[in-house]
């Protein structure tokens, strides 16, 4: 997994998040990819 997430991955979750009223880490989540504790 990189680092870094790509700007593209970033809008996307934001607007995951705004669309399913997540937090961002709620969102990354969702998406299993957060690797981060």
């Amino acid at each position: 997994m990189r680092k870094h997430y790509s700007t593209e991955f970033k809008l996307w979750t934001i607007s995951l998040a705004s669309e399913k009223g997540m937090s961002l880490h709620q969102a990354e989540e969702y998406c299993g990819l957060s690797n981060y504790p």
